[in-house]
């Protein structure tokens, strides 16, 4: 598996689930890399998870490489047991690689300053199935709204003269309209 952030293929924007899979964690971390194992038992079926990712160092650049096994006991029923891992990212613009594009059984999706991972049910063979990911999300930080290689004043006047419309260069969060959100990260990245 790679590890660290180059490019591949992107990633065609998905429908995000708003929850995370409420499993038993053991995470560590080690050298900015978290690794977190995960369980997840009920009557209805198991989730099983190892995984690796720059949750706590991610500025730039978020990366995560793992593997859920999905399954239950009933061969003969199939059941949906969904999985969904759930990540802040910095405020900025995103850029979401996929390393594995042959896999069609999970969808990436960034929204609102998260990235989530998750399972596409009617995937799921009927008695367990087992998924590996590794994907990146690029996180643009700049906020140089007149590409001069400082976040100031200038960027600032710009920004507001293009407030409500359409305009790319303002437009910092790619949402289609430049507003509030491309005002945080254009102040979060103010040179001091």
């Amino acid at each position: 598996m790679t590890t660290i952030c180059k490019l591949s293929i992107i990633l065609a924007s998905v429908v995000c689930p708003p929850y995370e899979t409420d499993m038993a964690y053991h995470r560590s971390t080690y050298k900015g890399i978290t690794y977190t194992s995960a369980l997840y038992t009920s009557a209805s079926g198991d989730i099983i998870t190892h995984y690796k990712d720059n949750r706590h160092s991610a500025t730039n650049c978020f990366f995560s490489q793992g593997v859920v096994t999905v399954g239950h006991t009933d061969i003969f029923e199939w059941r949906v047991i969904p999985f969904a891992m759930k990540t802040k990212l910095p405020d900025g613009v995103y850029e979401t690689i996929n390393h594995r594009p042959e896999s069609p059984a999970y969808e990436i999706c960034v929204k609102d300053g998260y990235v989530v991972f998750h399972i596409s049910p009617e995937t799921w063979g009927a008695q367990y199935r087992s998924f590996v990911w590794d994907f990146e999300v690029f996180v643009d930080l700049s906020g140089d709204v007149n590409n001069d290689g400082n976040v100031d004043g200038h960027d600032l006047n710009m920004l507001l003269s293009d407030w409500g419309t359409e305009t790319a260069q303002s437009d910092l969060n790619n949402d289609g309209t430049v507003g509030p959100e491309d005002l945080n990260i254009l102040l979060a990245h103010w040179e001091n």
